[in-house]
């Protein structure tokens, strides 16, 4: 069966064959703007449909949700995929990095069933977390497949699969949204988009990029998922699994780091309280589409630069990045604080506007998050995960002192200022990190 689907697998990458040459910074930028544009679209489009054609307390239970599942997928990806565009040097094949996801990716939603077992949600609610684990899960079994497009710096492969998701997910939870008025069905349509796209179009391009390319993937055949191949393989995964392990835990730092306000929102106030906040929470995040454009097409040729010791065009790249997202975060600010109402009543409704305050703060957020996430990426390149995940750790401790201390008694405000002074702690840091391996080169130590 196995390689009777291969076959199948290997005639539609046919369909997609084109010369696998890397494109430039600038095309793959273009192409990831475009996919993370579409994303960010889709993604709003969803949150807003809820809010519209349902209540805050959906808006809630849906961000509730991608709270919870979050992390565990994040911490089951391991970084794989940063590991996986770093690995210069070719440690490590691409079978091995699809076989510990593979793993990884089955364990992490059996702890996302405990979670729902012991987390005493309501019924709803935790089917809705469950169908949102099992779509995550595969889109994280396409992400792999998007490291090694990344590693050739194939980024229009990547951006074609994410708006081919994304596009298909909004249509169709959208229509079964406003007809069923039902959230659980119209979350179970994700999984059905997630799947499409993986074995109708991930697949098919990697099977074609592995036909020419030196990276080895032993073939797609049994021999893959045989006992002898994993016996023989299993030294390599824990190696892989060392080196991954630390970025994966940074990974959950940081996103915990953003998610634990919202577990407190959730229990002091409510779960319309975290809708309005989720949901004026995401305008910063639109900001992100350009970020992670950039961020994602510029950390093969930051890795290759930092390297090959060209700490010139490392740090000129890095100088770069920062004006770009210094500009936009301030662009943010002042449509905030010139706009902000008006914004959140057009794009969502009334109630939401009587937060304009918030939505000022979670701006400066934005701002600030906007060049932290751009020397993340440059801390990624040089492979720093140790001192990633330590950072990352202390920054969660800070956050949940912050989030006892100021949410029960400032409400959504308090949460806005608990992600202000996280960030900033994180950007100082992670700075820190970057001119730590920048002086190896400059100073020699």
């Amino acid at each position: 069966m196995v390689i009777a689907v291969a076959k199948i697998l290997r005639a539609l990458a046919y369909q997609f064959a084109k010369k696998s040459k890397p494109l430039s910074l600038r095309r793959n930028f273009s192409w990831t703007f475009l996919s993370n544009a579409v994303y960010g679209i889709c993604q709003w489009g969803i949150l807003v449909a809820i809010a519209k054609l349902g209540t805050p307390e959906m808006v809630g239970r849906f961000t509730l949700g991608i709270a919870v599942i979050t992390p565990i997928v994040l911490f089951a990806n391991l970084q794989l995929r940063t590991v996986q565009v770093t690995d210069i040097k070719q440690q490590y094949d691409f079978s091995d990095y699809l076989i510990l996801r593979l793993i990884s990716s089955v364990l992490g939603m059996l702890a996302i069933i405990g979670i729902i077992f012991i987390g005493g949600y309501k019924r709803e609610t935790s089917t809705v977390i469950l169908f949102m684990g099992i779509a995550k899960t595969i889109e994280s079994i396409s992400d792999v497949f998007y490291g090694l497009q990344q590693q050739h710096e194939r980024m229009d492969k990547i951006a074609q699969s994410t708006i081919i998701r994304n596009l298909l997910s909004l249509i169709i939870f959208l229509f079964s949204l406003y007809f069923s008025q039902n959230l659980i069905y119209s979350t179970a349509c994700l999984i059905f988009t997630a799947a499409f796209t993986l074995l109708s179009y991930d697949i098919p391009n990697t099977i074609y990029l592995l036909k020419n390319s030196s990276n080895n993937f032993v073939g797609i055949h049994g021999d893959l998922f045989s006992t002898q191949y994993l016996s023989r393989k299993c030294k390599v995964l824990i190696n892989l699994i060392w080196v991954s392990l630390p970025a994966g835990l940074a990974m959950v730092a940081i996103n915990l780091v953003q998610n634990i306000p919202r577990y407190f929102i959730e229990y002091y106030l409510g779960e319309r309280e975290l809708g309005i906040f989720s949901g004026i929470a995401y305008l910063p995040l639109i900001g992100y589409m350009f970020i992670v454009a950039l961020g994602q097409s510029a950390l093969s040729p930051l890795s290759k630069y930092y390297n090959s010791g060209n700490i010139i065009a490392f740090k000129k790249l890095i100088t770069k990045l920062v004006f770009l997202a210094s500009s936009l975060g301030l662009i943010g600010i002042i449509i905030s604080t010139s706009f902000g109402k008006q914004i959140l009543t057009i794009m969502y409704q009334a109630e939401y506007a009587q937060q304009t305050s918030v939505f000022n703060s979670l701006m400066i957020w934005g701002g600030i998050s906007y060049i932290s996430s751009f020397l993340g990426y440059a801390a990624g390149a040089v492979r720093y995960f140790r001192a990633r995940f330590i950072s990352s750790t202390v920054i969660l401790v800070l956050t949940i002192i912050g989030s006892l201390l100021l949410i029960p008694s400032y409400g959504l405000q308090g949460a806005a200022f608990v992600l202000i002074f996280n960030v900033t702690i994180e950007l100082i840091i992670t700075y820190l990190i970057i001119f730590h391996a920048i002086s190896k080169f400059e100073y020699g130590h």
